[in-house]
């Protein structure tokens, strides 16, 4: 799920707007730089964060929100997702 800045870059002036990322998915870094470099308002764009299961937990989950908050270089975000898969 790697992604370089430039491929994201191409997707946005494509007309691309949302994107969802997760620390799973180590593309956050290139998220931040293509949105952040696009010359287009950030809140032109919806960003959601997908937080995988292994990282479930108040403290757990605040974390992993301010590292892809750092990673995406971005204030806010617009979705959390809690992703949680029932093993039975």
């Amino acid at each position: 799920h790697i992604s370089s800045p430039s491929m994201i870059k191409h997707a946005i002036t494509t007309g691309y707007r949302l994107f969802d990322t997760s620390p799973c998915f180590k593309n956050e870094w290139a998220l931040g730089q293509a949105i952040n470099t696009s010359n287009i308002d950030w809140e032109e764009f919806w960003v959601a964060i997908w937080i995988p299961d292994f990282d479930c937990g108040y403290q757990n989950t605040k974390k992993c929100i301010d590292e892809s908050l750092r990673d995406l270089d971005l204030n806010f975000i617009d979705m959390l997702i809690l992703e949680y898969e029932k093993i039975e």
